[in-house]
């Protein structure tokens, strides 16, 4: 396992103890996620795993299929606010990751995500 994903360990021991309590899941839909999509364009050659990052949970949106389409709803309990949400991007064959910047997003919102097929020149943007 690379430094990098090492470092982010505790991140993801974290989601492993929220996806145990029944106020979080991986991209179930729900009355406060409901609202905003996550539209995930891979463009890399093989799968890529897209999280959801926001206050210290990390929550899986799911699988997409390398050059693959998906779009995930907001999991309940990532509600759109002031202090934002982060994707992650972490490509199956691969010991690096892509994180974005943290994204303001409101009610019917819709995030596009594009993971390109090198990691740094991946890219979100938000629309209302």
């Amino acid at each position: 396992m690379s430094a990098r994903k090492l470092a982010l360990l505790p991140v993801l021991l974290g989601a492993s103890v929220a996806l145990a309590t029944p106020t979080h899941g991986a991209a179930q839909e729900g009355p406060e996620g409901q609202n905003v999509n996550v539209s995930v364009q891979n463009r890399m050659s093989g799968d890529v795993r897209v999280y959801v990052l926001q206050h210290g949970h990390m929550v899986p949106l799911g699988l997409v299929a390398g050059a693959g389409h998906q779009t995930f709803k907001l999991p309940p309990g990532f509600k759109p606010s002031d202090e934002g949400i982060q994707l992650l991007a972490d490509p199956l064959a691969s010991t690096d990751w892509y994180e974005s910047d943290p994204l303001t997003i409101h009610q019917g919102g819709v995030v596009d995500f594009t993971i390109a097929s090198s990691l740094d020149q991946s890219s979100v943007s938000v629309r209302s």
